[in-house]
C-alpha cells in the first residue's frame, strides 16, 4: 500500500479500531456513567455510545443508555472546555468535531496546517540529504581515474539535474 493511501485510510482505521468499544469485564461492571465519561473526556464521537450498547449486548448485557449518555456528555463537556485544539493539530492528533464551538475546529485546522507544513519540510530535508549523498557519489565518479568517459558524462548530466532539484528544495525551505 502506498504511503498516501495509508495516510488517507488512517482516520478510518483509527475509528474502526475504536469499534471494540468495551471489554466484557467493563460491561459486567455496569459502571455506565464512568464508561461514558471516559469516552467523552478523550473526545470520542457519540457513535462510541452506540458501540458500547452493541458490544455489551453481544455479551448478553443491557447497557443503561441514559447513564452512558449522561457520562459521555459530562466527559465531552470537560474535553471541550480544556481542549487545546491548536496544540492537538500541531502534534498530529485528530479532532473528530465533537465540540460545538466553531473556534475549536478553526484552531485545530490552524494547528493541523502547521503540522502538515512541518511534515513537508521534513520530507524536503530528507530528500535534500539523499540528493547530497547521490551528488557526492557522482562527484567521486568525476575525479576517479578509473571512471570511463561515458561514466563521467553520465555523472555530469545527472549532477546538473540533482543540483537543480536540490536547489529548488532549498528555495522552498527558505520561503
Amino acid at each position: 500500500m502506498k504511503f498516501r493511501q495509508f495516510c488517507a485510510l488512517l482516520p478510518v482505521l483509527l475509528i474502526a479500531a475504536g469499534c471494540a468499544a468495551v471489554s466484557e469485564d467493563e460491561c459486567r461492571s455496569q459502571n455506565w456513567v464512568q464508561i461514558g465519561y471516559d469516552a467523552g473526556v478523550v473526545g470520542k464521537t457519540a457513535d462510541f455510545v452506540d458501540n458500547v450498547q452493541r458490544q455489551c449486548a453481544s455479551y448478553g448485557i443491557d447497557a443503561n443508555m441514559a447513564e452512558l449518555r449522561g457520562g459521555y456528555r459530562n466527559g465531552l463537556r470537560y474535553y471541550c472546555a480544556n481542549l487545546d485544539a491548536y496544540e492537538l493539530g500541531v502534534s498530529g492528533g485528530y479532532y473528530y468535531g465533537v465540540c460545538s464551538s466553531p473556534r475549536i475546529a478553526r484552531d485545530w485546522e490552524r494547528g493541523r496546517e502547521v503540522y502538515r507544513e512541518r511534515l513537508a519540510r521534513e520530507s524536503r530535508q530528507r530528500r535534500i540529504r539523499d540528493l547530497n549523498e547521490e551528488i557526492e557519489d557522482l562527484e567521486t565518479v568525476l575525479i576517479d581515474p578509473n571512471s570511463s568517459q561515458a561514466q563521467r558524462e553520465h555523472a555530469r548530466s545527472r549532477l546538473v539535474k540533482l543540483r537543480r532539484e536540490r536547489d529548488d528544495l532549498y528555495y522552498q525551505d527558505r520561503w
